[in-house]
């Protein structure tokens, strides 16, 4: 146990790991990797699963740093050198360096907020420890209050009531094979996230479906209007419309008389109009000379799909495909700001704390969801964002929501589903204080998705008959609109 004493001095946690945290006083006790990470009564007491996506995306812990720590007043000269690029005050975290075939990013987990912290620069440090490190500068912990007077509940990813740095390296072999990193994330999600066409109904909704429909299955669809669902980001059918409740899903089944289907395919390393045309490729393929006419319920990302098939693009073959009424739930219409290079980490980091927050959901859900997160950080810590098609098109300003802005398409047959989520506890705090995270201006938001902008599609903002807004007292955040009663009456009144 090492005494952190709210100085500038760099304290020496053994091993070569050093942590220098001017204005935060308390302990600080390393321990070895994996086998105190997250086992039952450990120090994070984490849901098994992220040690297992772990594993399978062959990320290593080395080393848990447990901090027990509060924050107290300082000069600014003091924090001068430790302030993160925001701005906000830090401490600074160094880690032996591993070499050029291992990447490293620690996971910061304070008081249930998870967030990731990558390397600033290699330091030559030979002449005071005999090597080189990585130097990681961490926001200082959100409260002041020290870590055993907080909550004793325990979060799906971090623990609440403690404060944990997890020092994970993994190898970048995979992440420099073939075009760049992006053939790694486009290997991932081919494996784990691969195009289906699925059956979409009462007894599948809520679970994997790996068949692609089959010719005959294809020819219902054509014998009147079918409903389309298509997913977003990090997601896929089952996690995003899982919530759905059977009921609701049995109304629909007779509203389209069964034609109902649904989309998965990959959101991180393609873009939505790639997506849709594979799924063109799917239609054709066995729709020779029917047409397919369908509605669309889709959530966040999934909007721009929908867009595309729609054609809004101008560049995909969908001469045998004709959308009608269409439902964004969440779509980035206007894009978000968290796309921009600039805010991905920012983006990465509500989500992950947004995981953690959230109410009590499926375990495999969620495992879905982060372990594509993962992936995401991976890449970021060895490439940035230059790779990723997926993520990059919800850009305000990128080229994909340039060309859907050329258009001026008629939005009558176009719904919104919305919400304002204001975090409450630590979460708040750290979105308050977090500069990087201002990202919308104090614009309300779903921590993902303004708010404003899922309703401005075309010939302006939607009329307030075709829209649905849940208010901040809600709590509802990006990833939990299709468990809400009013939002599933609103679906089936709407179609």
């Amino acid at each position: 146990m090492e005494f952190l004493d709210g100085s500038s001095t760099r304290v020496e946690l053994g091993g070569g790991y050093t942590l220098t945290a001017p204005g935060v006083k308390g302990t600080a006790v390393a321990h070895a990797g994996t086998e105190n990470a997250t086992r039952q009564g450990g120090l994070e007491q984490a849901e098994p699963f992220l040690d297992e996506a772990f594993e399978r995306l062959d990320i290593s812990e080395i080393k848990v740093i447990e901090l027990d720590v509060s924050v107290a007043p300082v000069a600014a000269a003091e924090i001068l050198e430790t302030r993160t690029m925001d701005g906000s005050p830090g401490m600074v975290l160094e880690v032996p360096d591993l070499g050029p075939d291992d990447e490293i990013v620690v996971m910061v987990i304070d008081d249930g907020v998870v967030t990731w912290s990558y390397p600033e620069d290699r330091v030559n440090t030979a002449e005071t420890r005999g090597g080189a490190t990585r130097k990681f500068v961490i926001r200082q912990p959100v409260t002041s209050e020290p870590t055993h007077t907080t909550h004793e509940t325990r979060g799906f990813i971090g623990a609440i009531g403690k404060r944990i740095l997890r020092v994970l390296v993994y190898p970048i072999a995979d992440l420099v094979l073939g075009p760049g990193v992006k053939f790694f994330a486009h290997r991932w999600e081919s494996k784990n996230r691969p195009y289906t066409v699925r059956t979409f109904n009462r007894d599948n909704y809520n679970t994997k479906v790996a068949d692609s429909l089959t010719g005959v299955q294809w020819e219902s669809l054509t014998q009147g209007r079918a409903l389309l669902f298509v997913h977003g980001t990090f997601s896929s059918t089952h996690s995003a419309f899982g919530n759905l409740s059977q009921e609701t899903v049995v109304a629909l089944e007779e509203k389209y008389e069964g034609r109902i289907f649904a989309f998965d395919h990959p959101t991180v390393s393609v873009s939505p109009d790639e997506n849709v045309r594979v799924f063109v490729e799917h239609a054709t393929q066995h729709l020779t000379d029917k047409r397919l006419d369908i509605d669309i319920v889709c959530h966040s990302r999934g909007g721009l799909v929908a867009r595309s098939l729609a054609g809004e693009f101008g560049n995909a073959d969908i001469s045998q495909v004709s959308v009608g009424k269409t439902i964004f739930v969440a779509t980035p219409n206007q894009g978000t700001l968290l796309a921009n290079p600039d805010h991905m980490v920012a983006f990465i980091d509500r989500y992950t704390s947004a995981l953690d927050f959230a109410p009590p959901g499926p375990v495999q859900v969620i495992s879905d969801i982060l372990e594509a997160l993962l992936v995401v950080v991976k890449v970021i810590g060895h490439a940035g964002l230059v790779a990723l098609d997926g993520l990059v098109a919800q850009n305000p300003d990128g080229e994909l929501m340039l060309r859907l802005g050329q258009g001026a398409p008629d939005n009558s047959n176009h719904y919104a589903i919305a919400a304002n989520y204001e975090p409450k506890g630590n979460f708040a705090k750290y979105i308050a204080d977090n500069a990087v995270d201002k990202v919308f201006d104090q614009a309300p938001n779903d921590i993902v998705v303004p708010t404003n902008g899922v309703s401005l599609v075309g010939s302006g903002q939607f009329d307030s008959s075709r829209m649905l807004t849940l208010a901040a007292s809600r709590g509802i955040w990006h990833g939990d609109y299709f468990g809400q009663v009013d939002v599933q009456v609103a679906i089936l009144k709407w179609l």
